[in-house]
């Protein structure tokens, strides 16, 4: 039987959002790769839903927000799924009753200071992607130079006041070594790979790794090709490859999977969506890795993380 799964990253409702209204998006694919379905035949136990605002609706990105916020509450009934508040409804998860987890990915619906976080913990934000790759008032994302501003350095401390976990990927270097030295409690990238493999700007280093395992963090391994190998074409071996090397400078039990379903132009040619997570289980299998290795990275790892940081 396979490990029961956690995903710490999808873009399924975003494209609620755009085939709603009829529109596309050109890093969006067709159709719904995470769906009842496939969650089902995945073993999927806990899928952590993203609400992303795309640039073209930047000036009205709380209302956009609002809108996907309330769409979850649609999902929660499409997929059958437990809205997760706290530890305790981690404990009672498993893939015959799956739960999701909602964050917000980029700051962008906050507007310039913090005072909104209260309001969306309220309706039930868990994680806060600091930026997505465009700056904020907050700080700056993958390819621009500055890091936390004091506004950045505030939602911070907040976000750890209030109980929602922080999440460094689309961060510019300067902003995750902000985080790092601003934050008092354990941090992850929900959707990120390993600079090893390729030079995309949205990897992490070696250092940036560590560092995250040394606070108590996280990397879960997101599934876009251009992060995997650097081309549009890639493979679960390439996924495999970025799990065993992000263990090696981690440890086994700091790394996940971030898939980033629903939000990519190129997945692996191999990994459809959430029904291949036991072809991946049993890739890591054939490379000698111990069952517990597996079993943590696979979703017991990101499990044990929200447990411990709600």
């Amino acid at each position: 039987m396979p490990y029961p799964v956690a995903d710490c990253h999808c873009d399924t409702l975003l494209k609620r959002f755009m085939y709603e209204r009829e529109m596309s998006w050109d890093m969006v694919t067709d159709g719904f790769e995470v769906t009842k379905d496939s969650m089902r035949a995945g073993n999927v136990a806990l899928q952590v839903h993203a609400m992303f605002v795309p640039d073209t609706f930047r000036d009205m990105a709380l209302r956009v927000a609002l809108e996907m916020m309330v769409d979850s509450y649609q999902l929660e009934m499409d997929h059958d799924l437990v809205r997760v508040d706290g530890p305790d409804d981690i404990e009672e998860l498993s893939p015959e009753q799956p739960g999701f987890i909602l964050a917000l990915e980029g700051s962008l619906p906050l507007g310039t200071d913090t005072k909104l976080l209260p309001v969306f913990y309220g309706m039930g934000v868990r994680v806060l992607t600091l930026v997505w790759s465009r700056p904020n008032a907050f700080c700056d994302g993958v390819g621009n130079e500055r890091g936390l501003s004091e506004q950045g350095i505030k939602l911070i401390r907040d976000c750890e006041d209030i109980g929602i976990i922080v999440d460094l990927s689309h961060a510019s270097e300067a902003t995750f070594w902000d985080a790092m030295n601003s934050a008092t409690r354990p941090m992850l990238c929900s959707h990120s790979c390993c600079s090893k493999f390729s030079s995309e700007v949205r990897n992490i280093n070696d250092e940036q790794m560590q560092a995250l395992a040394e606070a108590g963090g996280m990397l879960c391994i997101a599934f876009f090709s251009g992060f995997l190998n650097g081309t549009d074409k890639a493979s679960i071996a390439d996924v495999v490859k970025h799990i065993e090397y992000a263990v090696d400078i981690m440890g086994p039990d700091k790394v996940g999977l971030g898939s980033d379903f629903d939000g990519l132009p190129f997945l692996p040619t191999d990994l459809k969506g959430p029904e291949d997570y036991p072809a991946i289980e049993e890739a890591l299998r054939k490379t000698g890795m111990e069952e517990s290795t597996i079993e943590g990275v696979m979703g017991g790892n990101l499990m044990r993380f929200f447990r411990e940081n709600l």
